[in-house]
């Protein structure tokens, strides 16, 4: 569909075939039903004048549909489908745009290309003519059909008058015919080449031409007979010349890729004993080039790889590469401001900021660290406002957003229906979780979505993440005294000057016991979100600490009499986790495997209330949890590996991440956006680029001056806690 609106014979402006594509994708238009029916739906992240876009479509179908019909209505002969072809040409006005171009190129003094589009409707016309009057009468399928118009497409050839004999030619092997040349340069003789790779396909088989030969009928050469006349065209050319023969052939392609030589190397080496290969010598700056774009490409390539290069005898290279030869004069300058390129950050004035920020920043959590990740991504993101092109897909987003609509529903239904986690039955739960899971895909999604097949199967993988979910989580809630008390919690952090902070609590325990209240955090994650002070310490991993803090601040709020403690913060993973194991393995053994590779990842207080207070199997002595990181010893107390902390540094850690946000809101104000992605050590590799979407705009790499990655000042749990305790202390 695209293709023919952007080819110019559409009538349709490129600005408006923009907005339609960007529509079109991010809806999921497909297929003939859909374009028929008028555009209704539009996404909230796409502003579109709905009724304008209807109007192309109308004019889209009004032209196309009748091909459309035309062309696969059944028992229609190939003369028919000829004429429909033609009639749609007539339409669209296919000759008359093709003489306008052909006047256009005249007015720029460009025979050529004139020449060529002058021929183009004809050439085009006289093919359908040919198929009307050879197989006119005939039937086929329009599979059929379209690989033979496209085999006569492939077969036309334009012909351009020769400039004359004063001057360069410039040929091919077969239908180049030279007289009186005194110098031949045979260029590219690599395999492909020479011989010719075979077109393949065709739609008669070498066993029919061997039998319509011997019915006298005369055929296109075979195969066979083609290798015999590329090898009498070589010879042609090879004794043409006079004087020189130059024969030259590439040991790579643009891209770096090898390439083989042609078989005629290795056959002129054998009758010339004293023939030699010369090959260029790059260090010593005997290149040689053939193309104006492989200059371009191999002077860009030693200037990325060479640093020591004399950039002044560059620079003199370059201007007489642009004043002597017919090089896009643009890419030269390119090249050459990027041979002397070097980042240098600038941070935006308070005027800019104020207008493309606002003068209170509003965001989330994730904001700031994504900001602490990398301030220009933020900058591009938050600022630029760009984003990727929408499209009608589950992507990790989607997923996430349907899975916390679903459990944030599915809890209010279990609250209307008088239940409680750790009592609904497994019946009242797949009924609730049924009903909360399509409440949430009609909240957060089109449903034309389940049109597409693979969708509907990521649909089915999210309601086994679901139950799987719900199983898991109430299994979780029996197992100790803490209970969900409220879930999507909304909150807003005004203590911070010019900043408003904003975010989604997605799960909150609480549990009363010897008179305090104790209060757990969970954020659902559809990745594998792990806990980590390095990244605390960096700013990059603030969420589960600034919640901490919100959540402790409301239920302070709620309970003014009773003393409001931390308990922990967690990441939940939600996946449809696969168990290693025998075939022999026992559905007991299977279960608590299963619950045990869904363990809480986080921080837990250093408190027994907590930690047995979430599993009441750590009241007993060497116990290892299936719900947390923790273990008892023989002794009774916990083992070393446990992921507990005093509520003391616990504390130093929630009032570390709020004035980090602090901190991170102020560099926004003062306009940093400096190129600046993390790359944490032991990550083979992986940085705040790795998954970025914006790493083709900014324009990063280590191999320009200035740029760098932001290496972290600690390493691991101990230097990261060590540096936040010291921080607050401060």
């Amino acid at each position: 569909v695209f293709r023919y609106l952007r080819s110019g014979f559409s009538g349709v402006e490129d600005s408006d075939v923009d907005i339609l594509e960007n529509y079109v994708r991010a809806v999921g238009i497909r297929g003939k039903k859909r374009w028929s029916e008028e555009f209704t739906y539009t996404p909230g992240d796409l502003n579109v004048d709905i009724d304008h876009l209807n109007e192309i479509r109308q004019r889209f179908c009004d032209t196309v549909l009748p091909v459309n019909e035309g062309m696969k209505k059944k028992g229609v002969t190939v003369g028919e489908r000829c004429e429909v072809l033609r009639t749609f040409f007539e339409n669209i006005g296919i000759r008359e745009t093709l003489e306008s171009r052909k006047a256009y190129f005249e007015e720029q003094n460009d025979l050529k290309k004139a020449d060529e589009y002058g021929q183009i409707y004809d050439v085009v016309d006289g093919l359908l003519e040919k198929l009307n009057n050879l197989l006119g009468d005939f039937t086929m399928s329009f599979s059929e059909f379209v690989e033979l118009f496209d085999a006569g497409l492939e077969a036309v050839k334009i012909g351009i008058i020769p400039p004359g004999y004063d001057r360069v030619v410039v040929g091919d092997i077969e239908r180049t015919r030279l007289n009186d040349v005194k110098a031949l340069f045979l260029v590219g003789a690599n395999d492909g080449n020479i011989p010719k790779s075979g077109s393949g396909g065709g739609i008669i088989s070498e066993s029919e031409r061997e039998l319509l030969k011997e019915n006298d009928i005369e055929l296109a050469p075979s195969e066979r007979e083609d290798a015999f006349m590329q090898k009498f065209y070589l010879y042609m050319i090879l004794t043409k010349s006079s004087e020189k023969l130059f024969v030259t052939f590439s040991r790579s392609g643009v891209d770096g890729t090898a390439k083989r030589r042609s078989y005629l190397i290795g056959t002129l080496l054998k009758l010339f004993n004293k023939l030699e290969i010369l090959m260029p010598d790059m260090d010593k700056g005997q290149i040689t080039y053939l193309r104006g774009d492989s200059l371009l490409d191999d002077i860009a390539l030693l200037i990325s790889e060479k640093e020591d290069i004399d950039k002044n005898k560059l620079e003199a290279v370059l201007h007489w590469i642009k004043n002597n030869k017919p090089l896009d004069a643009g890419r030269v300058m390119k090249i050459i401001k990027a041979s002397t390129e070097e980042y240098k950050t600038m941070p935006l004035s308070k005027d800019v900021v104020t207008k493309i920020y606002g003068k209170t920043i509003v965001g989330s959590v994730t904001r700031l660290e994504k900001f602490a990740a990398c301030e220009y991504a933020h900058f591009l993101y938050y600022g630029l406002k760009l984003r990727e092109r929408a499209e009608l897909s589950f992507g990790g987003i989607d997923i996430g957003n349907i899975i916390h609509g679903a459990l944030e529903r599915y809890a209010v239904l279990l609250k209307d229906a008088g239940l409680r986690w750790r009592d609904a039955n497994e019946a009242d739960s797949e009924r609730i979780l049924g009903e909360a899971l399509r409440y949430s895909l009609e909240a957060n999604h089109n449903l034309a979505l389940l049109e597409d097949a693979r969708s509907k199967y990521t649909f089915n993988r999210i309601e086994r993440y679901m139950k799987r979910t719900v199983k898991v989580i109430k299994n979780q809630i029996k197992a100790g005294k803490f209970e969900p008390t409220e879930f999507e919690k909304r909150f807003e952090v005004n203590n911070i000057e010019g900043a408003k902070l904003i975010g989604t609590i997605d799960r909150i325990d609480t549990a009363e016991i010897d008179g305090e209240v104790y209060v757990n955090i969970i954020d659902y994650k559809t990745g594998k979100n792990e806990l980590s002070f390095p990244d605390i310490y960096s700013g990059e991993q603030l969420q589960l600490s600034v919640y901490m803090s919100m959540a402790l601040k409301m239920y302070k709020e709620k309970y003014p009499n009773k003393n409001v403690r931390p308990g922990g913060m967690f990441y939940y993973h939600v996946d449809d986790t696969i168990v290693n194991g025998n075939f022999d393995i026992d559905d007991l053994t299977l279960e608590k495997s299963l619950f045990t590779s869904y363990k809480l990842n986080g921080a837990i207080v250093d408190n027994p209330n907590v930690y047995t207070g979430m599993d009441f199997s750590l009241r007993e002595s060497s116990q290892k949890s299936d719900i947390i990181n923790v273990s008892t010893k023989k002794d009774g107390e916990t083992g070393s590996t446990s992921s507990l902390y005093s509520e003391e540094v616990f504390e130093d850690i929630l009032i570390y991440a709020d004035e980090k946000s602090a901190e991170l809101c102020e560099s926004i104000f003062n306009g940093d956006i400096e190129v600046n992605p993390s790359k944490k050590p032991g990550t083979n590799g992986m940085s705040a680029c790795t998954y970025c979407p914006m790493n083709s705009v900014c324009g990063f790499d280590e191999k320009i001056k200035g740029y760098s990655y932001k290496k972290s000042s600690v390493n691991g749990k101990d230097e990261a806690l060590a540096a936040i305790i010291a921080s607050i202390e401060e």
